[in-house]
């Protein structure tokens, strides 16, 4: 070596590559591959986990089969490639909407999945506390039953008899609310508020306690409801102000001022202004 270190070069070693399907690597990303696919098929598809049933309860106004219809045209999910009925992947709040939306007469929903591929669904209707009509006129007048909440939910069946409109759906004897203002009334829509209408309940109780029978409440606008008595008188109210005291003025002037004997003739009582309650009898 003329005064240099010399290298030694080390051999090189060709690795020999391991067939892939000797690999086990492969097999084990194989399995867990099969296991997935094979394990969502199953989910997805198996008859196990699909809708087989349909149970309906607490509806009496809406027919169960078209609750059913509305439920089963939106049991079908799309996952990836497969097309379900998985009763594990209800859209719960999807169906709750649609059959709302169709049938004002629900006020609740209750799904729930059971098993065995049993799906139940709870209905709770609503009651009516009173009917509503748009127009103030005993002619031509579309009425409504509306519930606690100020919802209107389900028409009214009227006639025309001796030129006046009579509502044969009012078997119940429920108090008449009548809209003066040009707002449309229709299915599904909140007209009053509980808090409202609670106020309204609450004049007419205080007036039965009186011995003064309501025939009719007449809305006149948002200050002013009109209650129209079988005596043939009525009160004005203003339902934005006090309504204690208002109350209060009337039972005074019904016990002291204006007593049963000197209501004949009797036009109103305006009970919307401070401490007066100015009234007026008509003119013959």
């Amino acid at each position: 070596m003329n005064g240099s270190q010399g290298f030694r070069r080390k051999p090189h070693r060709i690795k020999r590559e391991i067939p892939l399907l000797k690999n086990g690597a492969f097999w084990i990303v194989v399995l867990i591959t099969i296991a997935i696919v094979g394990f969502l098929y199953f989910f997805f598809s198996s008859d196990f986990f699909q809708t087989k049933k349909i149970e309906i309860s607490g509806n009496s106004k809406v027919f169960g089969d078209e609750i059913e219809k509305i439920t089963q045209e939106n049991l079908k999910e799309k996952i990836l490639f497969f097309s379900t009925e998985n009763i594990f992947l209800l859209n719960s709040k999807r169906i709750n909407e649609e059959i709302l939306k169709k049938f004002p007469q629900i006020a609740e929903i209750k799904i729930k999945n059971k098993f065995w591929g049993i799906l139940s669904i709870s209905v709770t209707e609503r009651i009516a506390i009173a009917i509503i009509c748009q127009n103030i006129e005993e002619k031509n007048k579309n009425c409504f039953f509306i519930d606690k909440e100020g919802i209107v939910f389900e028409p009214i069946v009227s006639a025309i008899t001796e030129g006046r409109q009579k509502l044969l759906g009012n078997s119940l004897n429920l108090p008449e609310l009548k809209m003066s203002s040009p707002t449309d009334i229709f299915l599904g829509k909140k007209v009053f508020w509980e808090g409202r209408l609670s106020d309204l309940f609450k004049v007419e109780s205080t007036l039965k306690n009186l011995d003064v029978v309501i025939k009719e409440i007449k809305i006149i606008s948002n200050e002013r409801v009109d209650f129209q008595t079988e005596e043939g008188w009525q009160a004005f109210f203003d339902p934005e102000k006090d309504l204690q005291w208002q109350l209060t003025k009337l039972k005074t002037m019904l016990e002291k001022e204006i007593p049963v004997e000197k209501r004949i003739g009797l036009e109103y009582i305006d009970l919307r202004f401070g401490n007066f309650a100015p009234y007026k009898y008509k003119s013959f």
